[in-house]
């Protein structure tokens, strides 16, 4: 019998991260990882927002329709569900209903493979992979009222970023630590997408699947109890 395999999935506009990973043992073994990624139309093209996102999302879910064929064995899917808009474009409510959309794009394509999906959290996944990121330090808040300098702004701003930045490298420490003899093929697999920008959310698939092991689609799978 073929080990469970699960594909997890960070669902984003700009790069959208994923892996397949066996999760026959305590921890999960990666077996593929990767980001796809979408541009948005050149204002030669003169595409509305929505519209455009709507053909991003179209790229996206063919990409994600063939990790779902069954040469690639997966027999579940988790993703982790967007609380925020990273790319907005400037018009968060259409992307919110479009990232919205994407999320209800990929729970039916899964119900058409008939594949079982869980939906973690944010917060969820970072905490699966043991990243408190209440330790970091938190930018400063202004009191109701106040109107910041435009330095005072900026220094926020850059405070923001900087505990974004450290955020992301706990997580991915977190990673590499829980899945340590795995270090040199995840490495591989995030050097292969060249862009160091794009590891986050390759990273961040992967953090998907270490929460997820517990869930109890994946407890099923291990038991041999969902059908193939």
């Amino acid at each position: 019998m073929m080990a469970p395999r699960v594909l997890a999935l960070d669902p984003g506009l700009s790069n959208f991260g994923w892996c397949i990973a066996d999760v026959s043992g305590s921890l999960p073994k990666i077996l593929a990882a990767g980001v796809f990624s979408t541009d948005k139309a050149t204002k030669k093209q003169q595409a509305m927002v929505a519209d455009d996102n709507q053909r991003r999302i179209a790229e996206l879910t063919r990409h994600v329709w063939k990790l779902l064929s069954p040469k690639y064995g997966v027999r579940g899917v988790i993703a982790e569900a967007m609380s925020f808009i990273r790319h907005p474009g400037g018009i968060s409510v259409v992307g919110s209903v479009q990232l919205m959309t994407s999320i209800a794009v990929y729970t039916s394509l899964a119900t058409v493979r008939d594949l079982p999906i869980t939906i973690l959290s944010p917060k969820d996944v970072k905490a699966g992979v043991g990243a408190d990121i209440s330790t970091l330090p938190k930018p400063e808040k202004f009191p109701k009222g106040y109107t910041p300098t435009k330095d005072e702004k900026r220094a926020q701003n850059k405070a923001k970023e900087e505990r974004k930045e450290a955020s992301k490298r706990l997580v991915q420490a977190r990673i590499l630590t829980i899945l340590k003899p795995q270090r040199a093929t995840i490495m591989k697999f995030a050097e292969a997408l060249g862009d160091e920008d794009k590891w986050e959310h390759m990273f961040d698939s992967i953090g998907v699947i270490v929460a997820g092991m517990n869930s109890m689609m994946v407890r099923t799978l291990r038991q041999g109890m969902v059908r193939k």
